[in-house]
């Protein structure tokens, strides 16, 4: 997981069966790793679209602009 250089986003569900220390544990081993939690179960892009969407636009924006400051990374 190290030499994963690409910014990493875990979506964890609230309702999921994992406990959260394993998303957090994981996203500690990626450089560039994080976690959010979305109430729901398994099924979150169909349980709840717009916080799954407000997620992924997030991280387009963080990477644009991350992009624009940053060329080359």
């Amino acid at each position: 997981a190290a030499g994963i250089t690409a910014p990493v986003h875990i979506v964890r569900a609230s309702g999921g069966r994992f406990p959260p220390g394993l998303y957090e544990a994981l996203a500690a081993k990626i450089p560039r790793g994080r976690v959010s939690t979305l109430t729901g179960g398994h099924l979150l892009p169909m349980e709840v679209p717009g916080a799954v969407t407000e997620l992924l636009l997030q991280d387009l924006r963080i990477s644009a602009t991350t992009h624009l400051a940053d060329p080359g990374r």
